[in-house]
């Protein structure tokens, strides 16, 4: 193969800013990706668990026959989601779910119900921590008639520094009310 003594220094410099561009942009681009992480199955890329506390307190939704909310499996994300009650009794030591991952962003899924009889409203009164400090609330109340809302954002955060993150989710720890959650699925970038 025939080199040619001298290469032009300025092709030289634009092969070399080209391959040098094509590179980081390859990484940069591959480095941002969304997972999306059952409430069942967990992380599909590192294979971390929920941890949920205290576990007798949580029951798996789509296998639980004495829970009062009767969701369509179908339309619940790998059709698993979580079910937790938590009453004004139990507030001292409130039911939470936990997972760490590596990331930037984490957007956090649940199933609001809704059962149409004014006997009973169902409520979500829900807190979040990242890394141990409270980083946000959500509230609703029931006021419609007899439904399901799936794949509705209760928490997001996109400012995360890059790394190593434990997000908790706490039920019934903002107001000390009555309060049921139907966790489904998280995803973080």
């Amino acid at each position: 193969m025939y080199l040619p003594h001298s290469i032009s220094p300025s092709l030289l410099t634009i092969v070399t800013l080209f391959t040098f561009l094509s590179i980081h942009s390859f990484f940069a681009t591959a480095s941002l990706q969304n997972v999306t992480v059952d409430d069942t199955y967990g992380d599909p890329l590192t294979g971390e668990m929920f941890v949920y506390a205290p576990t007798a307190e949580w029951s798996i939704g789509q296998d639980c026959s004495s829970c009062t909310a009767h969701v369509d499996a179908n339309d619940a994300y790998n059709g698993t989601w979580h079910d937790n009650s938590a009453f004004e009794a139990t507030n001292n030591h409130p039911s939470n779910a936990s997972i760490s991952f590596n990331g930037t962003a984490v957007y956090v899924y649940c199933i609001l119900a809704s059962d149409g009889n004014s006997n009973r409203l169902w409520s979500s009164e829900l807190a979040f921590l990242i890394d141990g400090k409270q980083v946000g609330t959500y509230s609703w109340t029931s006021t419609g008639p007899a439904a399901f809302q799936y794949d509705v954002p209760v928490y997001t955060n996109n400012t995360l520094t890059s790394g190593l993150h434990t997000f908790t989710l706490i039920n019934g720890a903002t107001s000390g009310v009555a309060s049921l959650v139907l966790f489904d699925y998280l995803v973080y970038t």
